[in-house]
C-alpha cells in the first residue's frame, strides 16, 4: 500500500482542477456580436410594426428571434440563426408602397384636349417622391403607412390621378401655374431650413415663411395669393387647411399694417392718349397692314375693356384658345359683337358677349375699324388678330410697340402697360358718370373691384 503523506493528515491527496474551457474563437465571437446586433434591429422594427397594426395581428412578436444562448456558439446553428433574422429584417425593412392623395406641388395638368382625353382612358399616374406625412397619408394595407420610410415612392391609383387631374382643371391656367410655382417654393423654403416636408402643413411653418416673404420684400397682397395657393394644395389632397389659423391670418394682417401695400400707379389709356398712339403706329410698322392691325387692336382693347389675355395670345406656341379667333366676331349694321368663350371671371366657359357700337369720332370708331382689318385681313381661319403671315399677335410682341410709342409720346413707359386700355375704359366711363353698375358690366367684373381701375383726373 502506498504510503500517505504525514503533511495531509493522512488524507488522500486532491485530484488537480479540471483544465478550463477553451476561450471562444474570434469568429465565434464576431458571430454573437452580429447575432445580437440583428436581434436588436429585428425587435425594433417588430415593435415599431406592432405599434402602427394596432392590434391587427400579432405584429409585434419577436418569439420567431430569440436571442442567442451562451450554448448556441457552433458556427452552423449561428450561420443558420443570421440567414433567419436576415431574411425577416429584410421583410420588415422593405419600402411600403403607399397609395395616398398627390402632394401639391407635383400635380401636372394640361388644358389641351388630347391630355383630358388621355386621363378619361385612364392613363397611369408615374410614382413620385414624397415628402413625410407625419402619419396623415391614409394606411395601404394591414402594414401601414405611417412607419414607411419617408423617401418611399406613392404609388397612386389611377382614379385618384383622375381625380387630381379634374380638381386642378376647375383652375384657370394661369392661376393653376401661379399655384403650383408658389407651392414649390414653399417647399423649398422648408427644404433650406430642413423642416420636416409634412402636410396638414404646421402653422409655425406658414407663419416662419411668410415672414421669410416679407424680409425679402414681396408685396404684401402677394402674401394672400401664396396663402391661397397653399390653401388649394392642401383641400384638394384632403388636407386641413392650415392658412385659416388665427396666427396666420393676423400674422398677414398686422403685416399689411406695418407695410401698407403700395398704390397702383399705372395710368390709363384716354380717348386723347389713343388718337396720339394709334398715329405713332403708322410710324413706328414697316407696313400699312401692321400699323391698321396694331391700330384695331389698341381701339378693341379700349373699348371693349378687354384683359390682354383676352384678345392676344401668351406666346406662338399658345394653345389654350382663349385669344379672339376669327370666327368669335360678328360684324352687323349698327354694331359688331365679339363672343368671350373664356375670361377670368368665366372659368367653366359659359361665355359672354361683348356689343360694340358705332361712334363718332370716325378714327376711334370699333367698328369702322374693325371692318377695315378684317377686309385686310389674310383669308385664313385662327387667331382674330394675326399677321400677314397668319401668325397670331403675342403679348410680347404688342407690349414692345405698345411700350416705344409711349416713350416717344413724351410719358414714361414704366406708367403704363397692357392694362391701361382696361383702366382707361374704366376712367372714361366713369367721366361720363355712368352708374356703378353699368361701369361694372361694361368690364365684366363681377364685384367692386372695378373702383381700384377708375383713375381721378389728378391721376392721369
Amino acid at each position: 500500500m502506498p504510503k500517505r503523506n504525514k503533511k495531509s493528515g493522512g488524507k488522500a491527496p486532491k485530484r488537480p482542477p479540471p483544465n478550463p474551457a477553451p476561450a471562444s474563437s474570434s469568429d465565434e465571437e464576431n458571430d454573437t456580436a452580429e447575432l445580437r446586433a440583428l436581434v436588436a434591429r429585428v425587435e425594433a422594427l417588430e415593435k415599431e410594426k406592432a405599434m402602427r397594426d394596432a392590434g391587427l395581428g400579432d405584429g409585434g412578436s419577436t418569439s420567431g428571434a430569440p436571442p442567442p444562448s451562451r450554448k448556441s456558439t457552433r458556427k452552423g446553428r449561428g450561420a443558420k440563426l443570421m440567414e433567419i433574422l436576415s431574411s425577416r429584417l429584410t421583410a420588415l425593412e422593405k419600402p411600403v408602397e403607399r397609395h395616398a392623395p398627390p402632394g401639391p406641388p407635383v400635380v401636372q395638368v394640361q388644358a389641351s384636349d388630347p391630355e383630358e382625353q388621355q386621363h378619361s382612358q385612364g392613363a397611369s399616374c408615374q410614382a413620385v417622391p414624397m415628402p413625410s406625412t407625419g402619419g396623415a397619408f391614409p394606411s395601404a394595407g394591414t402594414g401601414g403607412a405611417a412607419g414607411a420610410r419617408s423617401d418611399a415612392p406613392l404609388a397612386l391609383d389611377p382614379w385618384l390621378c383622375r381625380a387630381q387631374h379634374v380638381i386642378w382643371s376647375a383652375l384657370a391656367p394661369s392661376t393653376r401655374h401661379s399655384y403650383q410655382s408658389k407651392a414649390r417654393e414653399f417647399e423649398a423654403f422648408r427644404a433650406a431650413l430642413a423642416l420636416p416636408q409634412v402636410w396638414p402643413i404646421p402653422p409655425e411653418h406658414l407663419m416662419r415663411f411668410l415672414l421669410y416673404l416679407h424680409s425679402i420684400n414681396v408685396a404684401c397682397r402677394s402674401l394672400s395669393v401664396y396663402l391661397a395657393a397653399l390653401a388649394f394644395c392642401a383641400k384638394a389632397s384632403g388636407f386641413a387647411d392650415a392658412t385659416a389659423d388665427f396666427r396666420v391670418r393676423k400674422l398677414v394682417e398686422g403685416l399689411k399694417r406695418i407695410c401698407p401695400p403700395m398704390p397702383d400707379r399705372r395710368k390709363p389709356i384716354t380717348p386723347g392718349i389713343l388718337v396720339r398712339l394709334i398715329n405713332r403706329f403708322e410710324v413706328l410698322c414697316s407696313t400699312p397692314y401692321e400699323s391698321l392691325l396694331f391700330r384695331t387692336i389698341s381701339i378693341i382693347m379700349f373699348f371693349g375693356a378687354f384683359r390682354p389675355s383676352e384678345v392676344l395670345y401668351a406666346s406662338a406656341g399658345d394653345e389654350s384658345g382663349r385669344a379672339l379667333q376669327l370666327q368669335d366676331v360678328l360684324i352687323k349694321a349698327d354694331g359688331v359683337i365679339i363672343t368671350l368663350r373664356r375670361s377670368k371671371t368665366d372659368q367653366r366657359g359659359v361665355g359672354f358677349k361683348v356689343r360694340l357700337g358705332l361712334a363718332q369720332n370716325l378714327a376711334l370708331c370699333p367698328v369702322r375699324t374693325l371692318r377695315s382689318y378684317l377686309a385686310a385681313r389674310p383669308a385664313v381661319r385662327g387667331a382674330l388678330f394675326c399677321h400677314v403671315d397668319a401668325s397670331p399677335v403675342t403679348f410680347f410682341q404688342f407690349r414692345v410697340l405698345f411700350r416705344r410709342a409711349v416713350a416717344d409720346l413724351g410719358f414714361r413707359a414704366e406708367d403704363y402697360g397692357l392694362h391701361s386700355f382696361r383702366i382707361g375704359a374704366a376712367s372714361a366711363a366713369a367721366d361720363l358718370g355712368l352708374p356703378a353698375r353699368d361701369i361694372q358690366r361694361i368690364g365684366r367684373w363681377r364685384s367692386w373691384a372695378f373702383k381700384y381701375y377708375v383713375r381721378e383726373p389728378d391721376e392721369r
